[in-house]
């Protein structure tokens, strides 16, 4: 089963549903949108949104982000949320980091419990970009900065090497 769990961008994905998808299948994986500026602007300073950031993240290990200096702030919560979707039951997590012409941040942060589901996850990049297989860029700007894709687990039967975003995924 695969959920896309779209929060237009806020954290809208309370931390009990990620789990409770987890659970219910085997096969289950999730993709789910994250714009973190929504958080790094807003939460600090009210307790309302900050309690919507704890939903989202399944606790409050993500106020650290305060004490980050701006320019770390989103890479952080983009690790933190790798982190929630662990928690919540997915054992393997993908990362797309996606910019549009005017500089916005958004990840979709995709989750699955089985090696298979990333081999293909990165086999779908590698379609779409056959030079690194990690790159996205918004195609009516061909000057934006390139989005990554980033893996942190290394499926049991890959090498060392099959973690890391550049290698070509193996067929299976």
């Amino acid at each position: 089963m695969f959920v896309l769990l779209d929060g237009f961008g806020g954290p809208e994905v309370p931390f009990d549903l990620l789990q409770r998808i987890a659970g219910s299948h085997h096969s289950s994986e999730v993709m789910v949108t994250f714009q973190p500026s929504f958080l790094v602007r807003f939460a600090e300073k009210n307790e309302h949104h900050r309690a919507r950031g704890d939903a989202f993240f399944g606790g409050s290990d993500w106020h650290d982000v305060f004490r980050r200096p701006p320019s770390t702030k989103g890479a952080y919560l983009h690790d933190q949320y790798r982190a929630t979707l662990q928690r919540a039951g997915f054992q393997y997590t993908l990362a797309f980091e996606m910019i549009d012409e005017a500089g916005h941040l958004l990840y979709l942060i995709f989750g699955t419990r089985h090696e298979r589901g990333v081999e293909k996850m990165k086999e779908a990049s590698w379609a779409v970009d056959t030079t690194s297989g990690i790159r996205y860029r918004d195609p009516r700007t061909p000057t934006s900065r390139p989005s990554t894709l980033s893996s942190n687990r290394t499926p049991a039967r890959c090498t060392a090497s099959c973690s890391t975003t550049s290698t070509r995924p193996r067929r299976v």
